[in-house]
């Protein structure tokens, strides 16, 4: 196992790929198998107490759904998720992102501390963030591009920096990604897929359930796979900016600045604002027709939708505008589909059920 690891650790040939590939990523890890099972110990060891307490609390010794107490306990259990899922790093971030946004599966509770995944990550040190910036924008002095440059946020991919460009004037915000990440990213999505072949090979054995586990798996690993790619995410933001303005929506997109973006740098207009969900309550109520228009056009129209709205990617500038952030995941609905979503919403508003049941649910593959 060493020999075969050290032989494919020194096989320059043999790299990572910039797209995503189930069968590259694959071959690549499954010739590093010390690698893996360090990494399958790491994560048993971190999630297997935090599951274990979880069972005991609410499975084995629930409190009543009523009392004070077990509101408490969701917290509790709610802050040791979060600390767990940070100190896993990426990939499970990513995943507790994706969580954040689905009050059907997780209480209110834990929703809120998940949030904080969005955008309060702990971030690596300047000296190292800088050094990336240095290296992918080919510059030995930082001072020479950019002004009063300070970090601000740090999220699951990267962290985020503002600065003001010396030569533009511009106030910009500068994403720059995590290092290593290719590596410890693809191998956490490695196990998640191998994760799908067994509960596959479980369910379908010990119930008549169809396997769909590893297809969820894969479609997770292949949108997140594209996220690491900051070259593609700024073509996605162009593409929305350019799309959004055609139909006149009310949404700001950030402009980008292509000669200061690489594959692991996006640099992009500085939004002053606040989170959607930190707005108040009546700012948000007139701004529901924004975002409701927004997404349909996206759905019905365009054809191409922001898959990531988590809280953090969603603001309001200073002028009560609707701002849409980071385009990493977006992903395309073909023509057949979207004719399908539009009948089967006029169905719903004109009341008429019988085509919504006996057509258009067939139509959207139910």
């Amino acid at each position: 196992l060493c020999y075969k690891e050290w032989n494919a650790n020194n096989n320059k040939e043999h790299s990572l790929p910039r797209k995503y590939s189930r069968e590259a990523l694959h071959k690549y890890w499954l010739d590093r198998p010390i690698t893996i099972g360090t990494r399958l110990a790491t994560v048993l060891y971190e999630l297997g107490p935090c599951f274990g307490r979880y069972i005991v609390d609410f499975k084995l010794l629930p409190v009543p759904a009523d009392n004070n107490d077990r509101i408490h306990l969701e917290q509790e259990h709610a802050i040791r998720l979060r600390e767990t899922l940070t100190t896993l790093g990426p990939a499970f971030i990513k995943a507790g992102q994706q969580l954040s946004i689905r009050p059907d599966l997780v209480p209110a509770s834990v929703l809120k501390e998940l949030q904080k995944l969005c955008d309060a990550v702990k971030p690596v040190p300047d000296e190292v963030a800088l050094r990336i910036l240095k290296k992918e924008l080919k510059c030995e002095n930082l001072d020479d591009i950019f002004d009063d440059l300070h970090l601000v946020a740090s999220a699951s991919l990267g962290q985020v920096y503002k600065a003001t460009l010396k030569k533009e004037g511009h106030e910009v915000a500068i994403k720059v990604q995590r290092p290593n990440i290719l590596q410890s990213f693809s191998l956490d999505l490695f196990l998640l897929q191998s994760l799908g072949y067994v509960l596959d090979s479980i369910f379908t054995t010990v119930t008549k359930q169809a396997a769909y586990h590893h297809a969820l798996f894969d479609a997770f690993s292949r949108s997140s796979y594209l996220e690491l790619d900051y070259e593609n995410e700024a073509q996605n933001q162009i593409q929305f900016k350019i799309e959004l303005a055609k139909r006149k929506c009310k949404v700001k997109v950030p402009s980008t600045y292509n000669q200061y973006t690489t594959q692991h740098v996006l640099t992009s207009e500085w939004i002053n604002g606040t989170r959607l969900a930190d707005a108040p309550k009546d700012q948000i109520k007139a701004l529901i027709s924004d975002g409701v228009e927004l997404f349909l056009i996206q759905l019905l129209d365009f054809g191409r939708f922001h898959a990531d709205p988590h809280p953090g990617n969603i603001y309001v500038t200073d002028d009560g505008i609707l701002c849409l952030l980071d385009f990493g995941l977006c992903s395309d609905i073909d023509p057949k589909a979207r004719s399908a979503m539009t009948k089967a919403i006029v169905h719903l508003l004109t009341g008429d059920f019988d085509s919504l049941i006996a057509r258009d649910a067939k139509d959207l593959g139910f």
